[in-house]
């Protein structure tokens, strides 16, 4: 099979149609664009052979570059060849609620006027009588 090769991209040559199963084997993390792509039934979108046309990793390169390749075909497919699994992400969940609490503080609050029930001083050697305002 003759290729022409450009970075990390192969543009196949061969316009014999290859299986599904050797296509996949072939090119591995990569978008491939097939030509007349054959397909189990047409309600069905499972590929089963087509006309390899162009594959990269970049699927911006695929359809750009490829689009060149599509001519006298009446189909094609474009697809990504997963077989690296994707990376697994982590979410980060509190069980802490943060309003809890708040509807009983509020009452006390209106009740009684003690704000600090409601703003407690975080500070607890805080002195702020040294500090003074001053009228102009």
């Amino acid at each position: 099979m003759e290729t022409l090769e450009h970075k990390d991209t192969v543009v196949a040559d061969a316009l014999a149609p290859r299986s599904i199963e050797d296509i996949k084997a072939s090119y591995p993390d990569e978008w491939i664009l097939l030509g007349n792509p054959v397909r189990r039934s047409e309600q069905e979108m499972a590929i089963l052979s087509g006309v390899v046309l162009y594959h990269s990793p970049d699927k911006r390169e695929v359809a750009y570059l490829g689009r060149t390749r599509t001519e006298g075909y009446d189909r094609i497919a474009l697809f990504f060849n997963r077989v690296t699994p994707r990376p697994k992400r982590a979410a980060i969940a509190s069980n802490a609620k943060p309003r809890q609490g708040w509807a009983k503080l509020a009452k006390e609050f209106v009740e009684t006027g003690n704000e600090e029930t409601f703003f407690p001083d975080f500070f607890k050697d805080e002195d702020l009588n040294w500090w003074q305002w001053e009228q102009k």
